[in-house]
């Protein structure tokens, strides 16, 4: 069976341009956790800000970086896969299938460390409602559920769009290799 090259090539290029938007969207929602608890802090001089500002700093701080390094992650990727896709499609093929699987695995753990800290933030909440916390304790909560229910809904949107991209590499190498 002939492998459509130029089509593969599209889709694989759209996926990762895609990826690269992500890593944009995620630098965005971590510079905007950065300068709004920044701008609690130096403007609402409460405790509660001061807590949230003490969780969502290192938490946008870390968004940006990993932001920073999957974007240009994604670029080095395309650059080198051009080649790979022209003269060794079965096998770029095979090797994004291995990569794609590792992956989904390695989300479905993400996925479930994120909930630590969420966790962590509730029981902070309700002691504070039970009179155990003060004010800082409940910025510290209020940050880590608001924040780690963000980050858990991007992670499952960028799951989604890896399963759709596994999928039809899965597809693909089925009918063309599998015959």
């Amino acid at each position: 069976m002939h492998i459509d090259k130029e089509k593969f090539t599209v889709r694989f290029l759209a996926h990762h341009r895609s990826e690269q938007k992500a890593s944009i969207v995620l630098f965005g929602i971590g510079c905007l956790s950065i300068c709004l608890a920044l701008l609690g802090v130096i403007f609402l001089r409460d405790e509660l800000y001061h807590g949230l500002a003490s969780c969502l700093v290192p938490i946008g701080i870390g968004q940006l970086l990993g932001a920073v390094i999957f974007y240009f992650k994604s670029s080095n990727l395309i650059k080198k896969s051009k080649g790979a896709i022209a003269y060794t499609p079965k096998k770029f093929i095979q090797d994004q299938v291995k990569k794609v699987n590792a992956l989904q695995r390695q989300q479905a753990f993400f996925r479930k460390i994120l909930i630590v800290p969420m966790l962590i933030g509730f029981i902070v909440c309700f002691l504070y409602i039970s009179d155990y916390g003060r004010p800082f304790s409940l910025g510290v909560g209020i940050g880590l559920v608001v924040h780690g229910g963000v980050i858990m809904v991007y992670q499952l949107m960028m799951h989604w769009r890896l399963g759709i991209y596994a999928h039809q590499l899965h597809k693909l190498d089925n009918a063309l290799f599998h015959i």
